[in-house]
């Protein structure tokens, strides 16, 4: 495999982490959503190929079977949280941070499933998973601190309040639901 078709590889698998920062910047642009919710989404980028590449072939059945719903349960379960505090009396979701531990390990996983798969296929390939692992760590982590950033000014400039916390709700868990797709659920 080229070089190329890992940085596409590697683009493709950031998408998810890239949306997703789009929201939490939007939200609550804090300065510390600026190293550590990308950091973070890059290092689990860079992990779960190594992961897939040593489990093999040996449970892919078992893994492939239930992944997407994994992914799926994680993001609509932040994604309706999201939904749920900003209908809430107060209006705006204070008390969820994308920089919290929990929420961004959630999250990190959440977006970083569809990698592991990506491992198992390398296990197979003659392709050296440890270059290919730094390369879609950083590219993830270049390409969520860019979702971060736009989200940012998107929420400075649009005070977008509540509607940016349902809009990024639903966005989760639409992410999750194309996860599902991709995977045939629905045919």
């Amino acid at each position: 495999m080229s070089y190329f078709e890992l940085s596409l590889i590697a683009v493709a698998l950031s998408l998810d982490a890239f949306a997703v920062s789009v929201c939490a910047g939007s939200m609550n642009a804090r300065q510390t959503h600026l190293l550590r919710l990308p950091v973070l989404f890059g290092l689990f980028q860079f992990l779960m190929p190594v992961l897939g590449w040593m489990i093999g072939s040996s449970v892919r059945s078992l893994i492939e079977t239930w992944d997407h719903w994994i992914a799926f349960a994680l993001l609509a379960w932040i994604g309706l949280s999201m939904i749920r505090e900003a209908r809430s009396e107060n209006g705006h979701l204070n008390n969820l941070d994308f920089a919290a531990p929990w929420t961004a390990l959630t999250l990190a996983v959440a977006t970083s499933l569809d990698a592991l798969g990506i491992g198992m296929s390398f296990s197979m390939l003659d392709i050296n998973i440890w270059s290919a692992s730094v390369l879609i760590g950083i590219v993830c982590t270049v390409i969520a601190g860019a979702g971060l950033m736009i989200g940012r000014r998107l929420g400075e400039a649009f005070s977008m309040g509540q509607w940016a916390e349902r809009c990024g709700g639903c966005i989760l868990v639409a992410i999750g639901v194309k996860i599902l797709a991709d995977h045939g659920v629905f045919v």
